[in-house]
């Protein structure tokens, strides 16, 4: 598993950082790229490998740092947490 540490995705001359968010390990998005450097497999074959990020790990700089028991959300499952909530509303309501 990589461990993120890298603030910076890419050089100047767009090859991706290791222990960055787009570290070639964690699989092949582009089919221009080379293989995977995990399995081998191109953009269609492989299906991506799991990475982390240390949140408030000092190593990331100032922009990821978070202060100790502050909820990270992700924004991609706003919507469904949206919806979620108002189900639970409608239904909280009928039974009052």
């Amino acid at each position: 598993m990589v461990q993120v540490t890298q603030p910076l995705t890419h050089d100047a001359m767009q090859i991706p950082f290791r222990n960055g968010l787009f570290d070639p390990r964690m699989g092949n998005m582009d089919p221009r790229q080379s293989p995977c450097e995990t399995c081998g497999g191109d953009s269609n074959e492989c299906q991506g490998h799991p990475g982390h990020i240390e949140l408030g790990a000092s190593s990331l700089g100032r922009a990821l740092t978070l202060r100790a028991g502050v909820p990270v959300y992700n924004a991609m499952l706003f919507p469904h947490l949206i919806q979620l909530l108002q189900a639970k509303v409608r239904q909280l309501r009928v039974f009052n």
